[in-house]
This record gives C-alpha cells, sequence and structure tokens, in this order.
C-alpha cells in the first residue's frame, strides 16, 4: 500500500500504475513524480487515496473508478502547482501534466473534468483540454485533436502458415533492395 507522505517516480521509458481503493487509477508516464499528501481532513489517515495525490512533474492519466458504491461519484481531485483537476464522471479519465514552467495541462478524454487555478474554474468537457500557467487563470477549453484514422488498412509484413503442429512465418520481403531490412529486423 501507499500512505500519505509516499512518493511515486517513474524515469525515462518507465511507467506506473496505481490502483486506490476506492477503484481510482492513476497511470505515470515517464519522468513523472507524484507525492500522496492529502489534505488536512486526511492527515491523520493513513491509507490515501487518488484524491491525495499532487502531481509535481510530468504527466499522468487519471481515471474515476466505475465501481465506487454511490449513486453519484465524488471527483477525483489531483491537485498541481498551478491549481488542481476534478475528474467528475464515473468511469472519466483525462491527462493531466505539468511541465518544467510549472503549467498544467488537461485533456478530457471520458466524461467532463475541472480545471480550477487562481480562484476561476473551467468546465472541460469530453474532448475537450484547457491549462492553467503558473499563478494565472485557467484558459476557456479548446477542442483536442481527432485522432488518426487508417485510410486503409496497413499492409501484412508476416504471413503465417499452418504445417501440422507448427505454424510458420514468412516476413515480407523485396529481391534487390535494402528498404525492409529495418522494418523485417524490428520484427525479431
Amino acid at each position: 500500500p501507499l500512505w500519505r507522505g509516499n512518493r511515486v517516480n517513474t524515469l525515462a521509458e518507465s511507467s506506473a500504475s496505481v490502483l486506490f481503493q476506492d477503484e481510482s487509477q492513476i497511470r505515470l508516464g515517464e519522468h513523472t513524480l507524484v507525492v500522496i499528501l492529502g489534505d488536512t481532513k486526511s492527515a491523520g489517515a493513513k491509507q490515501s487515496n487518488a484524491s491525495d495525490t499532487t502531481l509535481v512533474s510530468g504527466d499522468l492519466v487519471a481515471r474515476l473508478g466505475q465501481l465506487q458504491g454511490e449513486a453519484k461519484a465524488k471527483p477525483l481531485v489531483l491537485k498541481t502547482q498551478a491549481g488542481s483537476v476534478a475528474v467528475k464522471e464515473k468511469g472519466g479519465e483525462a491527462r493531466i501534466s505539468v511541465d518544467e514552467k510549472k503549467t498544467t495541462r488537461l485533456a478530457s478524454y471520458k466524461g467532463a473534468s475541472e480545471l480550477t487555478a487562481q480562484k476561476k474554474s473551467v468546465n472541460v468537457p469530453e474532448g475537450f483540454g484547457s491549462k492553467a500557467d503558473d499563478g494565472k487563470a485557467p484558459t476557456a477549453p479548446k477542442a483536442l485533436p481527432a485522432a488518426p484514422v487508417w485510410a486503409k488498412a496497413p499492409a501484412n509484413v508476416v504471413w503465417t502458415e499452418s504445417e501440422g503442429e507448427h505454424l510458420l512465418a514468412f516476413p515480407d520481403s523485396l529481391v534487390g533492395t535494402d528498404s525492409h531490412t529495418t522494418m523485417v529486423n524490428g520484427l525479431g
């Protein structure tokens, strides 16, 4: 278990996932530091929940647990130096990041979220994002870029064929060219 005062840190090419007792979850990207602090009301409590977490640097994805027993879920609130982010709906998911200038960025992927800074709050609907520079109020929400869509399915690079109990794999190859070497070598 994580306790009040614990830090979770990731380095290059690493990630971490923390699942709290209330089924809320935070997934840390590389070069991220979070501290489990809590507020004054939870100061006596040893075990923490996601709302006791402060994002110091890096980025994470916060997800409000769908299994919370209450009819209306208690928001998952993450603190940063510039302000705080609240994921407000069960199953809601948002990416929160803090850069070297301590700017907090919020991208709401599922459900609505709220970014609060300098005593001003902005509701960020699903598919929108906002930011708050340290010492400034949050910006108005802006639409997130659309997810890329394949125009057509990618070409096969390996074909398989069953031969009895064995499965044979044949990589794509072109005689007289070297354009596939890197791709085929990358397949292992």
